[in-house]
């Protein structure tokens, strides 16, 4: 008789320092966590197929958009001509909304009117909005922050305004949603999901489903599976998983992170002797 039989298993990977031991190890930005197992990830040499999959996921969309790291965290503006204390704005996750607290806050500690900017957005075409007292401008060309409201360099007004209320757009769609999903990295098997031509080590894909605060918790129904015969027979001690952004670069997290990973083989039995075979 010959038949295949299923079987799987699964390793959980969390970044949480209460469930740390000398094993693992969190990298300074949070996002990668290193492996080293006291009792390895065994497959079997029957082995058809192996494939792992991401199957359970906790993860808090709390990554900066704005921060030290992404450089693009200043504003320079301008009053009567004459240029104020240069806006820099602490590490985090901003909308339009929270940025123009952060940014009048400033402008007020400075002993300067809160109407001097004010930051707004158009929804209808993506794009950031600077409405300005009399006297007041930004310098784009000296402000980081550019990208992310989608000026150009610059000064703005190019006229010192002489009413209040003047405002000017923003030239491009602003960049606030810089991360669409979560791109989960890791060297545990073989292989990894393409992005275009590109292989990266990507494991998983994570749509983020939470709002900007909130913990999203995944649990796919049919989740994406990264297939090898490379691991038939062998072991595995370490390995890392990390999280990265939408361009597959390291993604900072300011809360601890939990991955589930499952590994499925398909086990050849029989009373025959034969050989194995690679249906992938």
């Amino acid at each position: 008789m010959t038949a295949v039989i299923e079987h799987e298993f699964s390793q959980i990977i969390t970044s949480d320092p209460a469930s740390l031991g000398s094993e693992a190890s969190v990298s300074s930005d949070g996002s990668r966590v290193d492996i080293n197992l006291d009792e390895p990830l065994r497959f079997s040499g029957s082995s058809v197929v192996t494939t792992c999959e991401i199957s359970i996921a906790s993860i808090w969309n709390t990554s900066p958009n704005i921060s030290v790291a992404k450089a693009n965290n200043t504003l320079t503006y301008i009053i009567g001509g004459v240029v104020q204390n240069v806006i820099t704005i602490p590490d985090g996750l901003y909308s339009i909304t929270t940025l123009n607290a952060e940014i009048v806050r400033q402008i007020v500690n400075d002993g300067n009117p809160s109407n001097t900017l004010t930051l707004s957005g158009n929804n209808s075409t993506q794009k950031s909005i600077f409405t300005f007292a009399t006297g007041a401008q930004v310098d784009m060309t000296n402000s980081t922050v550019r990208d992310v409201l989608g000026f150009e360099s610059g000064i703005y007004p190019a006229v010192i305004p002489i009413v209040d209320g003047t405002s000017v757009d923003g030239q491009n769609i602003a960049q606030f949603a810089d991360t669409i999903d979560w791109l989960i990295k890791s060297d545990v098997i073989p292989g990894s999901i393409a992005i275009n031509n590109k292989g990266l080590n990507i494991i998983g894909i994570i749509p983020i489903q939470s709002s900007v605060g909130s913990i999203t918790n995944y649990t796919p129904y049919n989740p994406l599976k990264v297939g090898t015969n490379q691991l038939r027979g062998k072991t595995i001690n370490d390995f890392y998983v990390q999280i990265c952004d939408s361009a597959a670069n390291p993604l900072a997290q300011t809360e601890p992170f939990s991955i589930t990973l499952t590994f499925k083989q398909s086990v050849l039995i029989s009373d025959k002797k034969m050989g194995l075979i690679d249906l992938f």
